[in-house]
């Protein structure tokens, strides 16, 4: 399978965009069938949108650890080498993990 790299977001920073604002709140590491998923928490608002307001709960599944933090990027973050989640059936059994362990209502991954 393909790797790549993946660039650590800053934790609790808000991102504001046209509608809202979101931020990523905790990174955090899952045993999965003998390897490492990492992944984050976070949430999202909906509150600046001509189309009503919202929010949500997720998870960002960066994928598979492959090689931890083995440099810097430019600016404040790490990158680490990941196995992107690809496999439908294991985005599903990923998918319903997690929204149950962090109660989150979506949960997407990283494809590069």
């Amino acid at each position: 399978m393909a790797t790549s790299d993946f660039i650590h977001p800053v934790l609790n920073e808000e991102i504001q965009s046209i509608s809202g604002r979101y931020a990523y709140l905790q990174e955090k590491q899952l045993e999965f069938e003998g390897r490492k998923i990492l992944y984050y928490t976070g949430y999202g608002v909906t509150d600046s949108s001509c189309c009503g307001y919202g929010g949500c709960a997720f998870c960002l599944v960066a994928g598979f650890v492959v090689r931890w933090r083995y440099r810097a990027a430019e600016g404040r973050s790490d990158v680490s080498e990941v196995e992107p989640v690809s496999d439908a059936s294991l985005q599903l059994r990923i998918t319903e993990l997690l929204m149950r362990m962090e109660s989150a209502t979506q949960v997407n991954f990283y494809l590069s």
